[in-house]
């Protein structure tokens, strides 16, 4: 009886101290490696491809030293981040804060050589990861509300681009084509009316269909359902109807290019679906493989109508596209753009240095052999840009540069260069 006693003591005793370890442990604060100014070798954004512009040490080391609400991310949850802030020590060492989770990630190393995550939150840090990529110069910019409201979120390329790039500007300032197009830009509404809701549930026969209703993002998203049939309609005019096809009934698209485009032309004006500056640009398909025979299928065809402006094309999102199947039905319709509500002066513009300037530090689209050693600069024409996607923040139609040159590869011409950037600074 007294050995019993003595092993219940004891692993009273052990069960008491696991959970007072335990305790101890979730209750634990975690702090971020303590840092002063002579600590810092450089701090700036960085991406997959080439890093953005330094950021002022002094400044940011005291929005880092106000991190709060740190956690564990153990396990390295998370989305794949667009943005990081890269702080280089003079040791050696390098701090990473990425844009995810609530607000961002700060990685590091400790010097047991174990690899610490943790989530953490600082809105001016958070706004940095945010807005980095639209190229702001300070900080200050953060707030300056009307400025960034119509900054382009421009696709950023992964390309992996050689750091001693040879860029050569061969552009005549005489020679930017369009160059009238950079007076004005155009508003586009934030969000449809209710009639423009009705007319496309009609457009599809779902004006009788109950549909539920989300918000993300800032934005209300309502969707129906019948059968087979889905339509989405997102407050900002974005929509996408989709008729879900049986795989095992699927046949091959075969007709006529001509007779498509009409059908599709048709459609689409018949129920008011298309405004009067887009034109048919191109098809499109998708083919499906049987792995046993090998033997492909076109079981869609996707007519593309793009939008134009005096003439001018519009570069983007802004499209919309009509899919048919191999029965020569609608199967699904996907319609992004802004519909105009005025036109405004700009107030002013990036000049060509300028401009020239913002593409080598990759504030726009960048497209560039990854073997290239150099780059030129030949042309330069303004078009139009814009963002229509479902959760885009723009609501521009706006002038921006487009550059085309050449990639080369020791002295050799391997592939052409093209640049988008921004031609709207106010």
């Amino acid at each position: 009886m007294k050995k019993k006693h003595i092993i219940f003591i004891a692993i009273t005793v052990f069960a008491m101290a696991a959970i007072i370890v335990t305790i101890f442990l979730f209750n634990r604060k975690l702090e971020l490696p303590k840092l002063e100014k002579d600590d810092i070798l450089s701090v700036h954004y960085h991406t997959s491809a080439i890093d953005f512009r330094e950021l002022d040490i002094e400044e940011f080391l005291g929005y880092y030293n106000e991190i709060y609400d740190i956690r564990n991310n153990k396990e390295g949850a998370g989305t794949t981040a667009d943005t990081r802030i890269i702080i280089e020590l003079k040791d050696g060492q390098k701090i990473g804060i990425s844009n995810s989770g609530d607000q961002f990630e700060v990685d590091f190393t400790k010097s047991n050589g174990k690899r610490c995550q943790y989530w953490g939150k600082q809105q001016e840090i958070a706004n940095m990861l945010d807005y980095g990529v639209y190229g702001l110069n300070s900080m200050e910019d953060v707030d300056d509300k009307e400025t960034f409201k119509y900054e382009i979120d421009f696709p950023q390329s992964a390309q992996i681009i050689n750091p001693n790039l040879v860029i050569k500007n061969n552009l005549n300032v005489n020679k930017v084509e369009n160059s009238e197009l950079l007076s004005t830009y155009y508003i586009v509404k934030e969000e449809i009316s209710d009639d423009r809701k009705e007319d496309i549930k009609e457009a599809f026969d779902m004006e009788n269909v109950k549909g539920s209703v989300s918000t993300k993002d800032g934005l209300t998203i309502e969707e129906y359902k019948r059968g087979e049939e889905e339509l989405t309609i997102y407050s900002n005019g974005t929509f996408r109807y989709k008729m879900n096809a049986n795989n095992a009934q699927m046949k091959n698209v075969d007709f006529e290019e001509n007779m498509l485009i009409e059908q599709a032309e048709t459609f689409l004006k018949n129920n008011d679906l298309i405004p009067g500056d887009f034109t048919y640009s191109e098809i499109g398909e998708t083919v499906i493989e049987n792995v046993s025979t090998g033997e492909k299928t076109v079981v869609t065809k996707e007519l593309y109508f793009n939008r134009e402006i005096d003439g001018i094309e519009v570069e983007g999102t802004s499209k919309i596209m009509v899919s048919i199947n191999g029965d020569c039905e609608i199967e699904e319709v996907y319609s992004s753009y802004g519909e105009i509500e005025k036109s405004v002066a700009v107030e002013e513009n990036y000049d060509l240095d300028e401009m020239v300037n913002r593409l080598k530090a990759l504030k726009g689209t960048i497209y560039i052999n990854e073997n290239a050693d150099e780059i030129t600069f030949d042309d330069v024409e303004v078009i139009y840009y814009e963002d229509s996607a479902p959760y885009g923040d723009n609501i521009t139609i706006q002038p921006i540069y487009r550059v085309r040159g050449s990639s080369l590869k020791d002295g050799e011409e391997i592939d052409e260069f093209l640049g988008l950037t921004s031609a709207v600074k106010r």
